[in-house]
């Protein structure tokens, strides 16, 4: 059985100068990143793998649909904000207490907030789901699977058992373990 789990020590990963995916020369980098949350830390672990101009064009361009969910998200963030930022003025302009500037400043903070979140969720969680099957094999050659902080330890695990000993092989000194 071949193993496509490897566990490094250190965050500093070497790989051979060719393309995860088709092992041809790597031209350029595409960053894998994953945030992970310790109680109220959290530390976001970012490595670059190295890709082909093909593969690289591919992780990076997103698909028509991908495009389409992030500007649904935009409109409906746009709308949702406006409503916010429209309803909280109409409930607080009622006290006679308020003043205009408050009331200004506190709906378009809400509704800047809703346009935010909304645009957010849609483009950063939601789009990616479109992706053309190839973008994201690409994009999921590596998966940042597990970070343990107080041994700065890092476990990747790829979609390819070949890949997985290349970059275990070029990273004999800091290797623990191989899965």
């Amino acid at each position: 059985m071949m193993q496509n789990k490897i566990t490094l020590h250190g965050v500093d990963v070497k790989f051979p100068p060719v393309c995860l995916v088709c092992r041809a020369p790597a031209q350029k980098k595409f960053n894998i990143d994953r945030t992970f949350s310790y109680g109220k830390a959290s530390m976001t672990v970012t490595i670059p793998i190295p890709l082909c101009e093909q593969h690289h064009t591919l992780a990076v361009t997103p698909s028509s649909t991908e495009k389409m969910v992030g500007r649904i998200g935009l409109i409906l963030g746009v709308l949702s904000g406006a409503g916010a930022a429209y309803t909280l003025w109409n409930m607080w302009s009622k006290n006679p207490n308020n003043s205009q500037i408050t009331l200004i400043l506190m709906s378009g903070f809400f509704g800047i907030s809703a346009l935010i979140i909304m645009w957010s969720i849609f483009s950063f969680w939601l789009a990616p789901m479109f992706g053309s099957k190839e973008a994201k094999a690409v994009r999921n050659v590596m998966k940042i699977s597990r970070f343990w902080p107080a041994k700065y330890d890092l476990q990747l695990e790829f979609t390819d058992p070949e890949t997985a000993q290349l970059v275990a092989s070029a990273n004999s000194e800091n290797l623990l373990k191989i899965e």
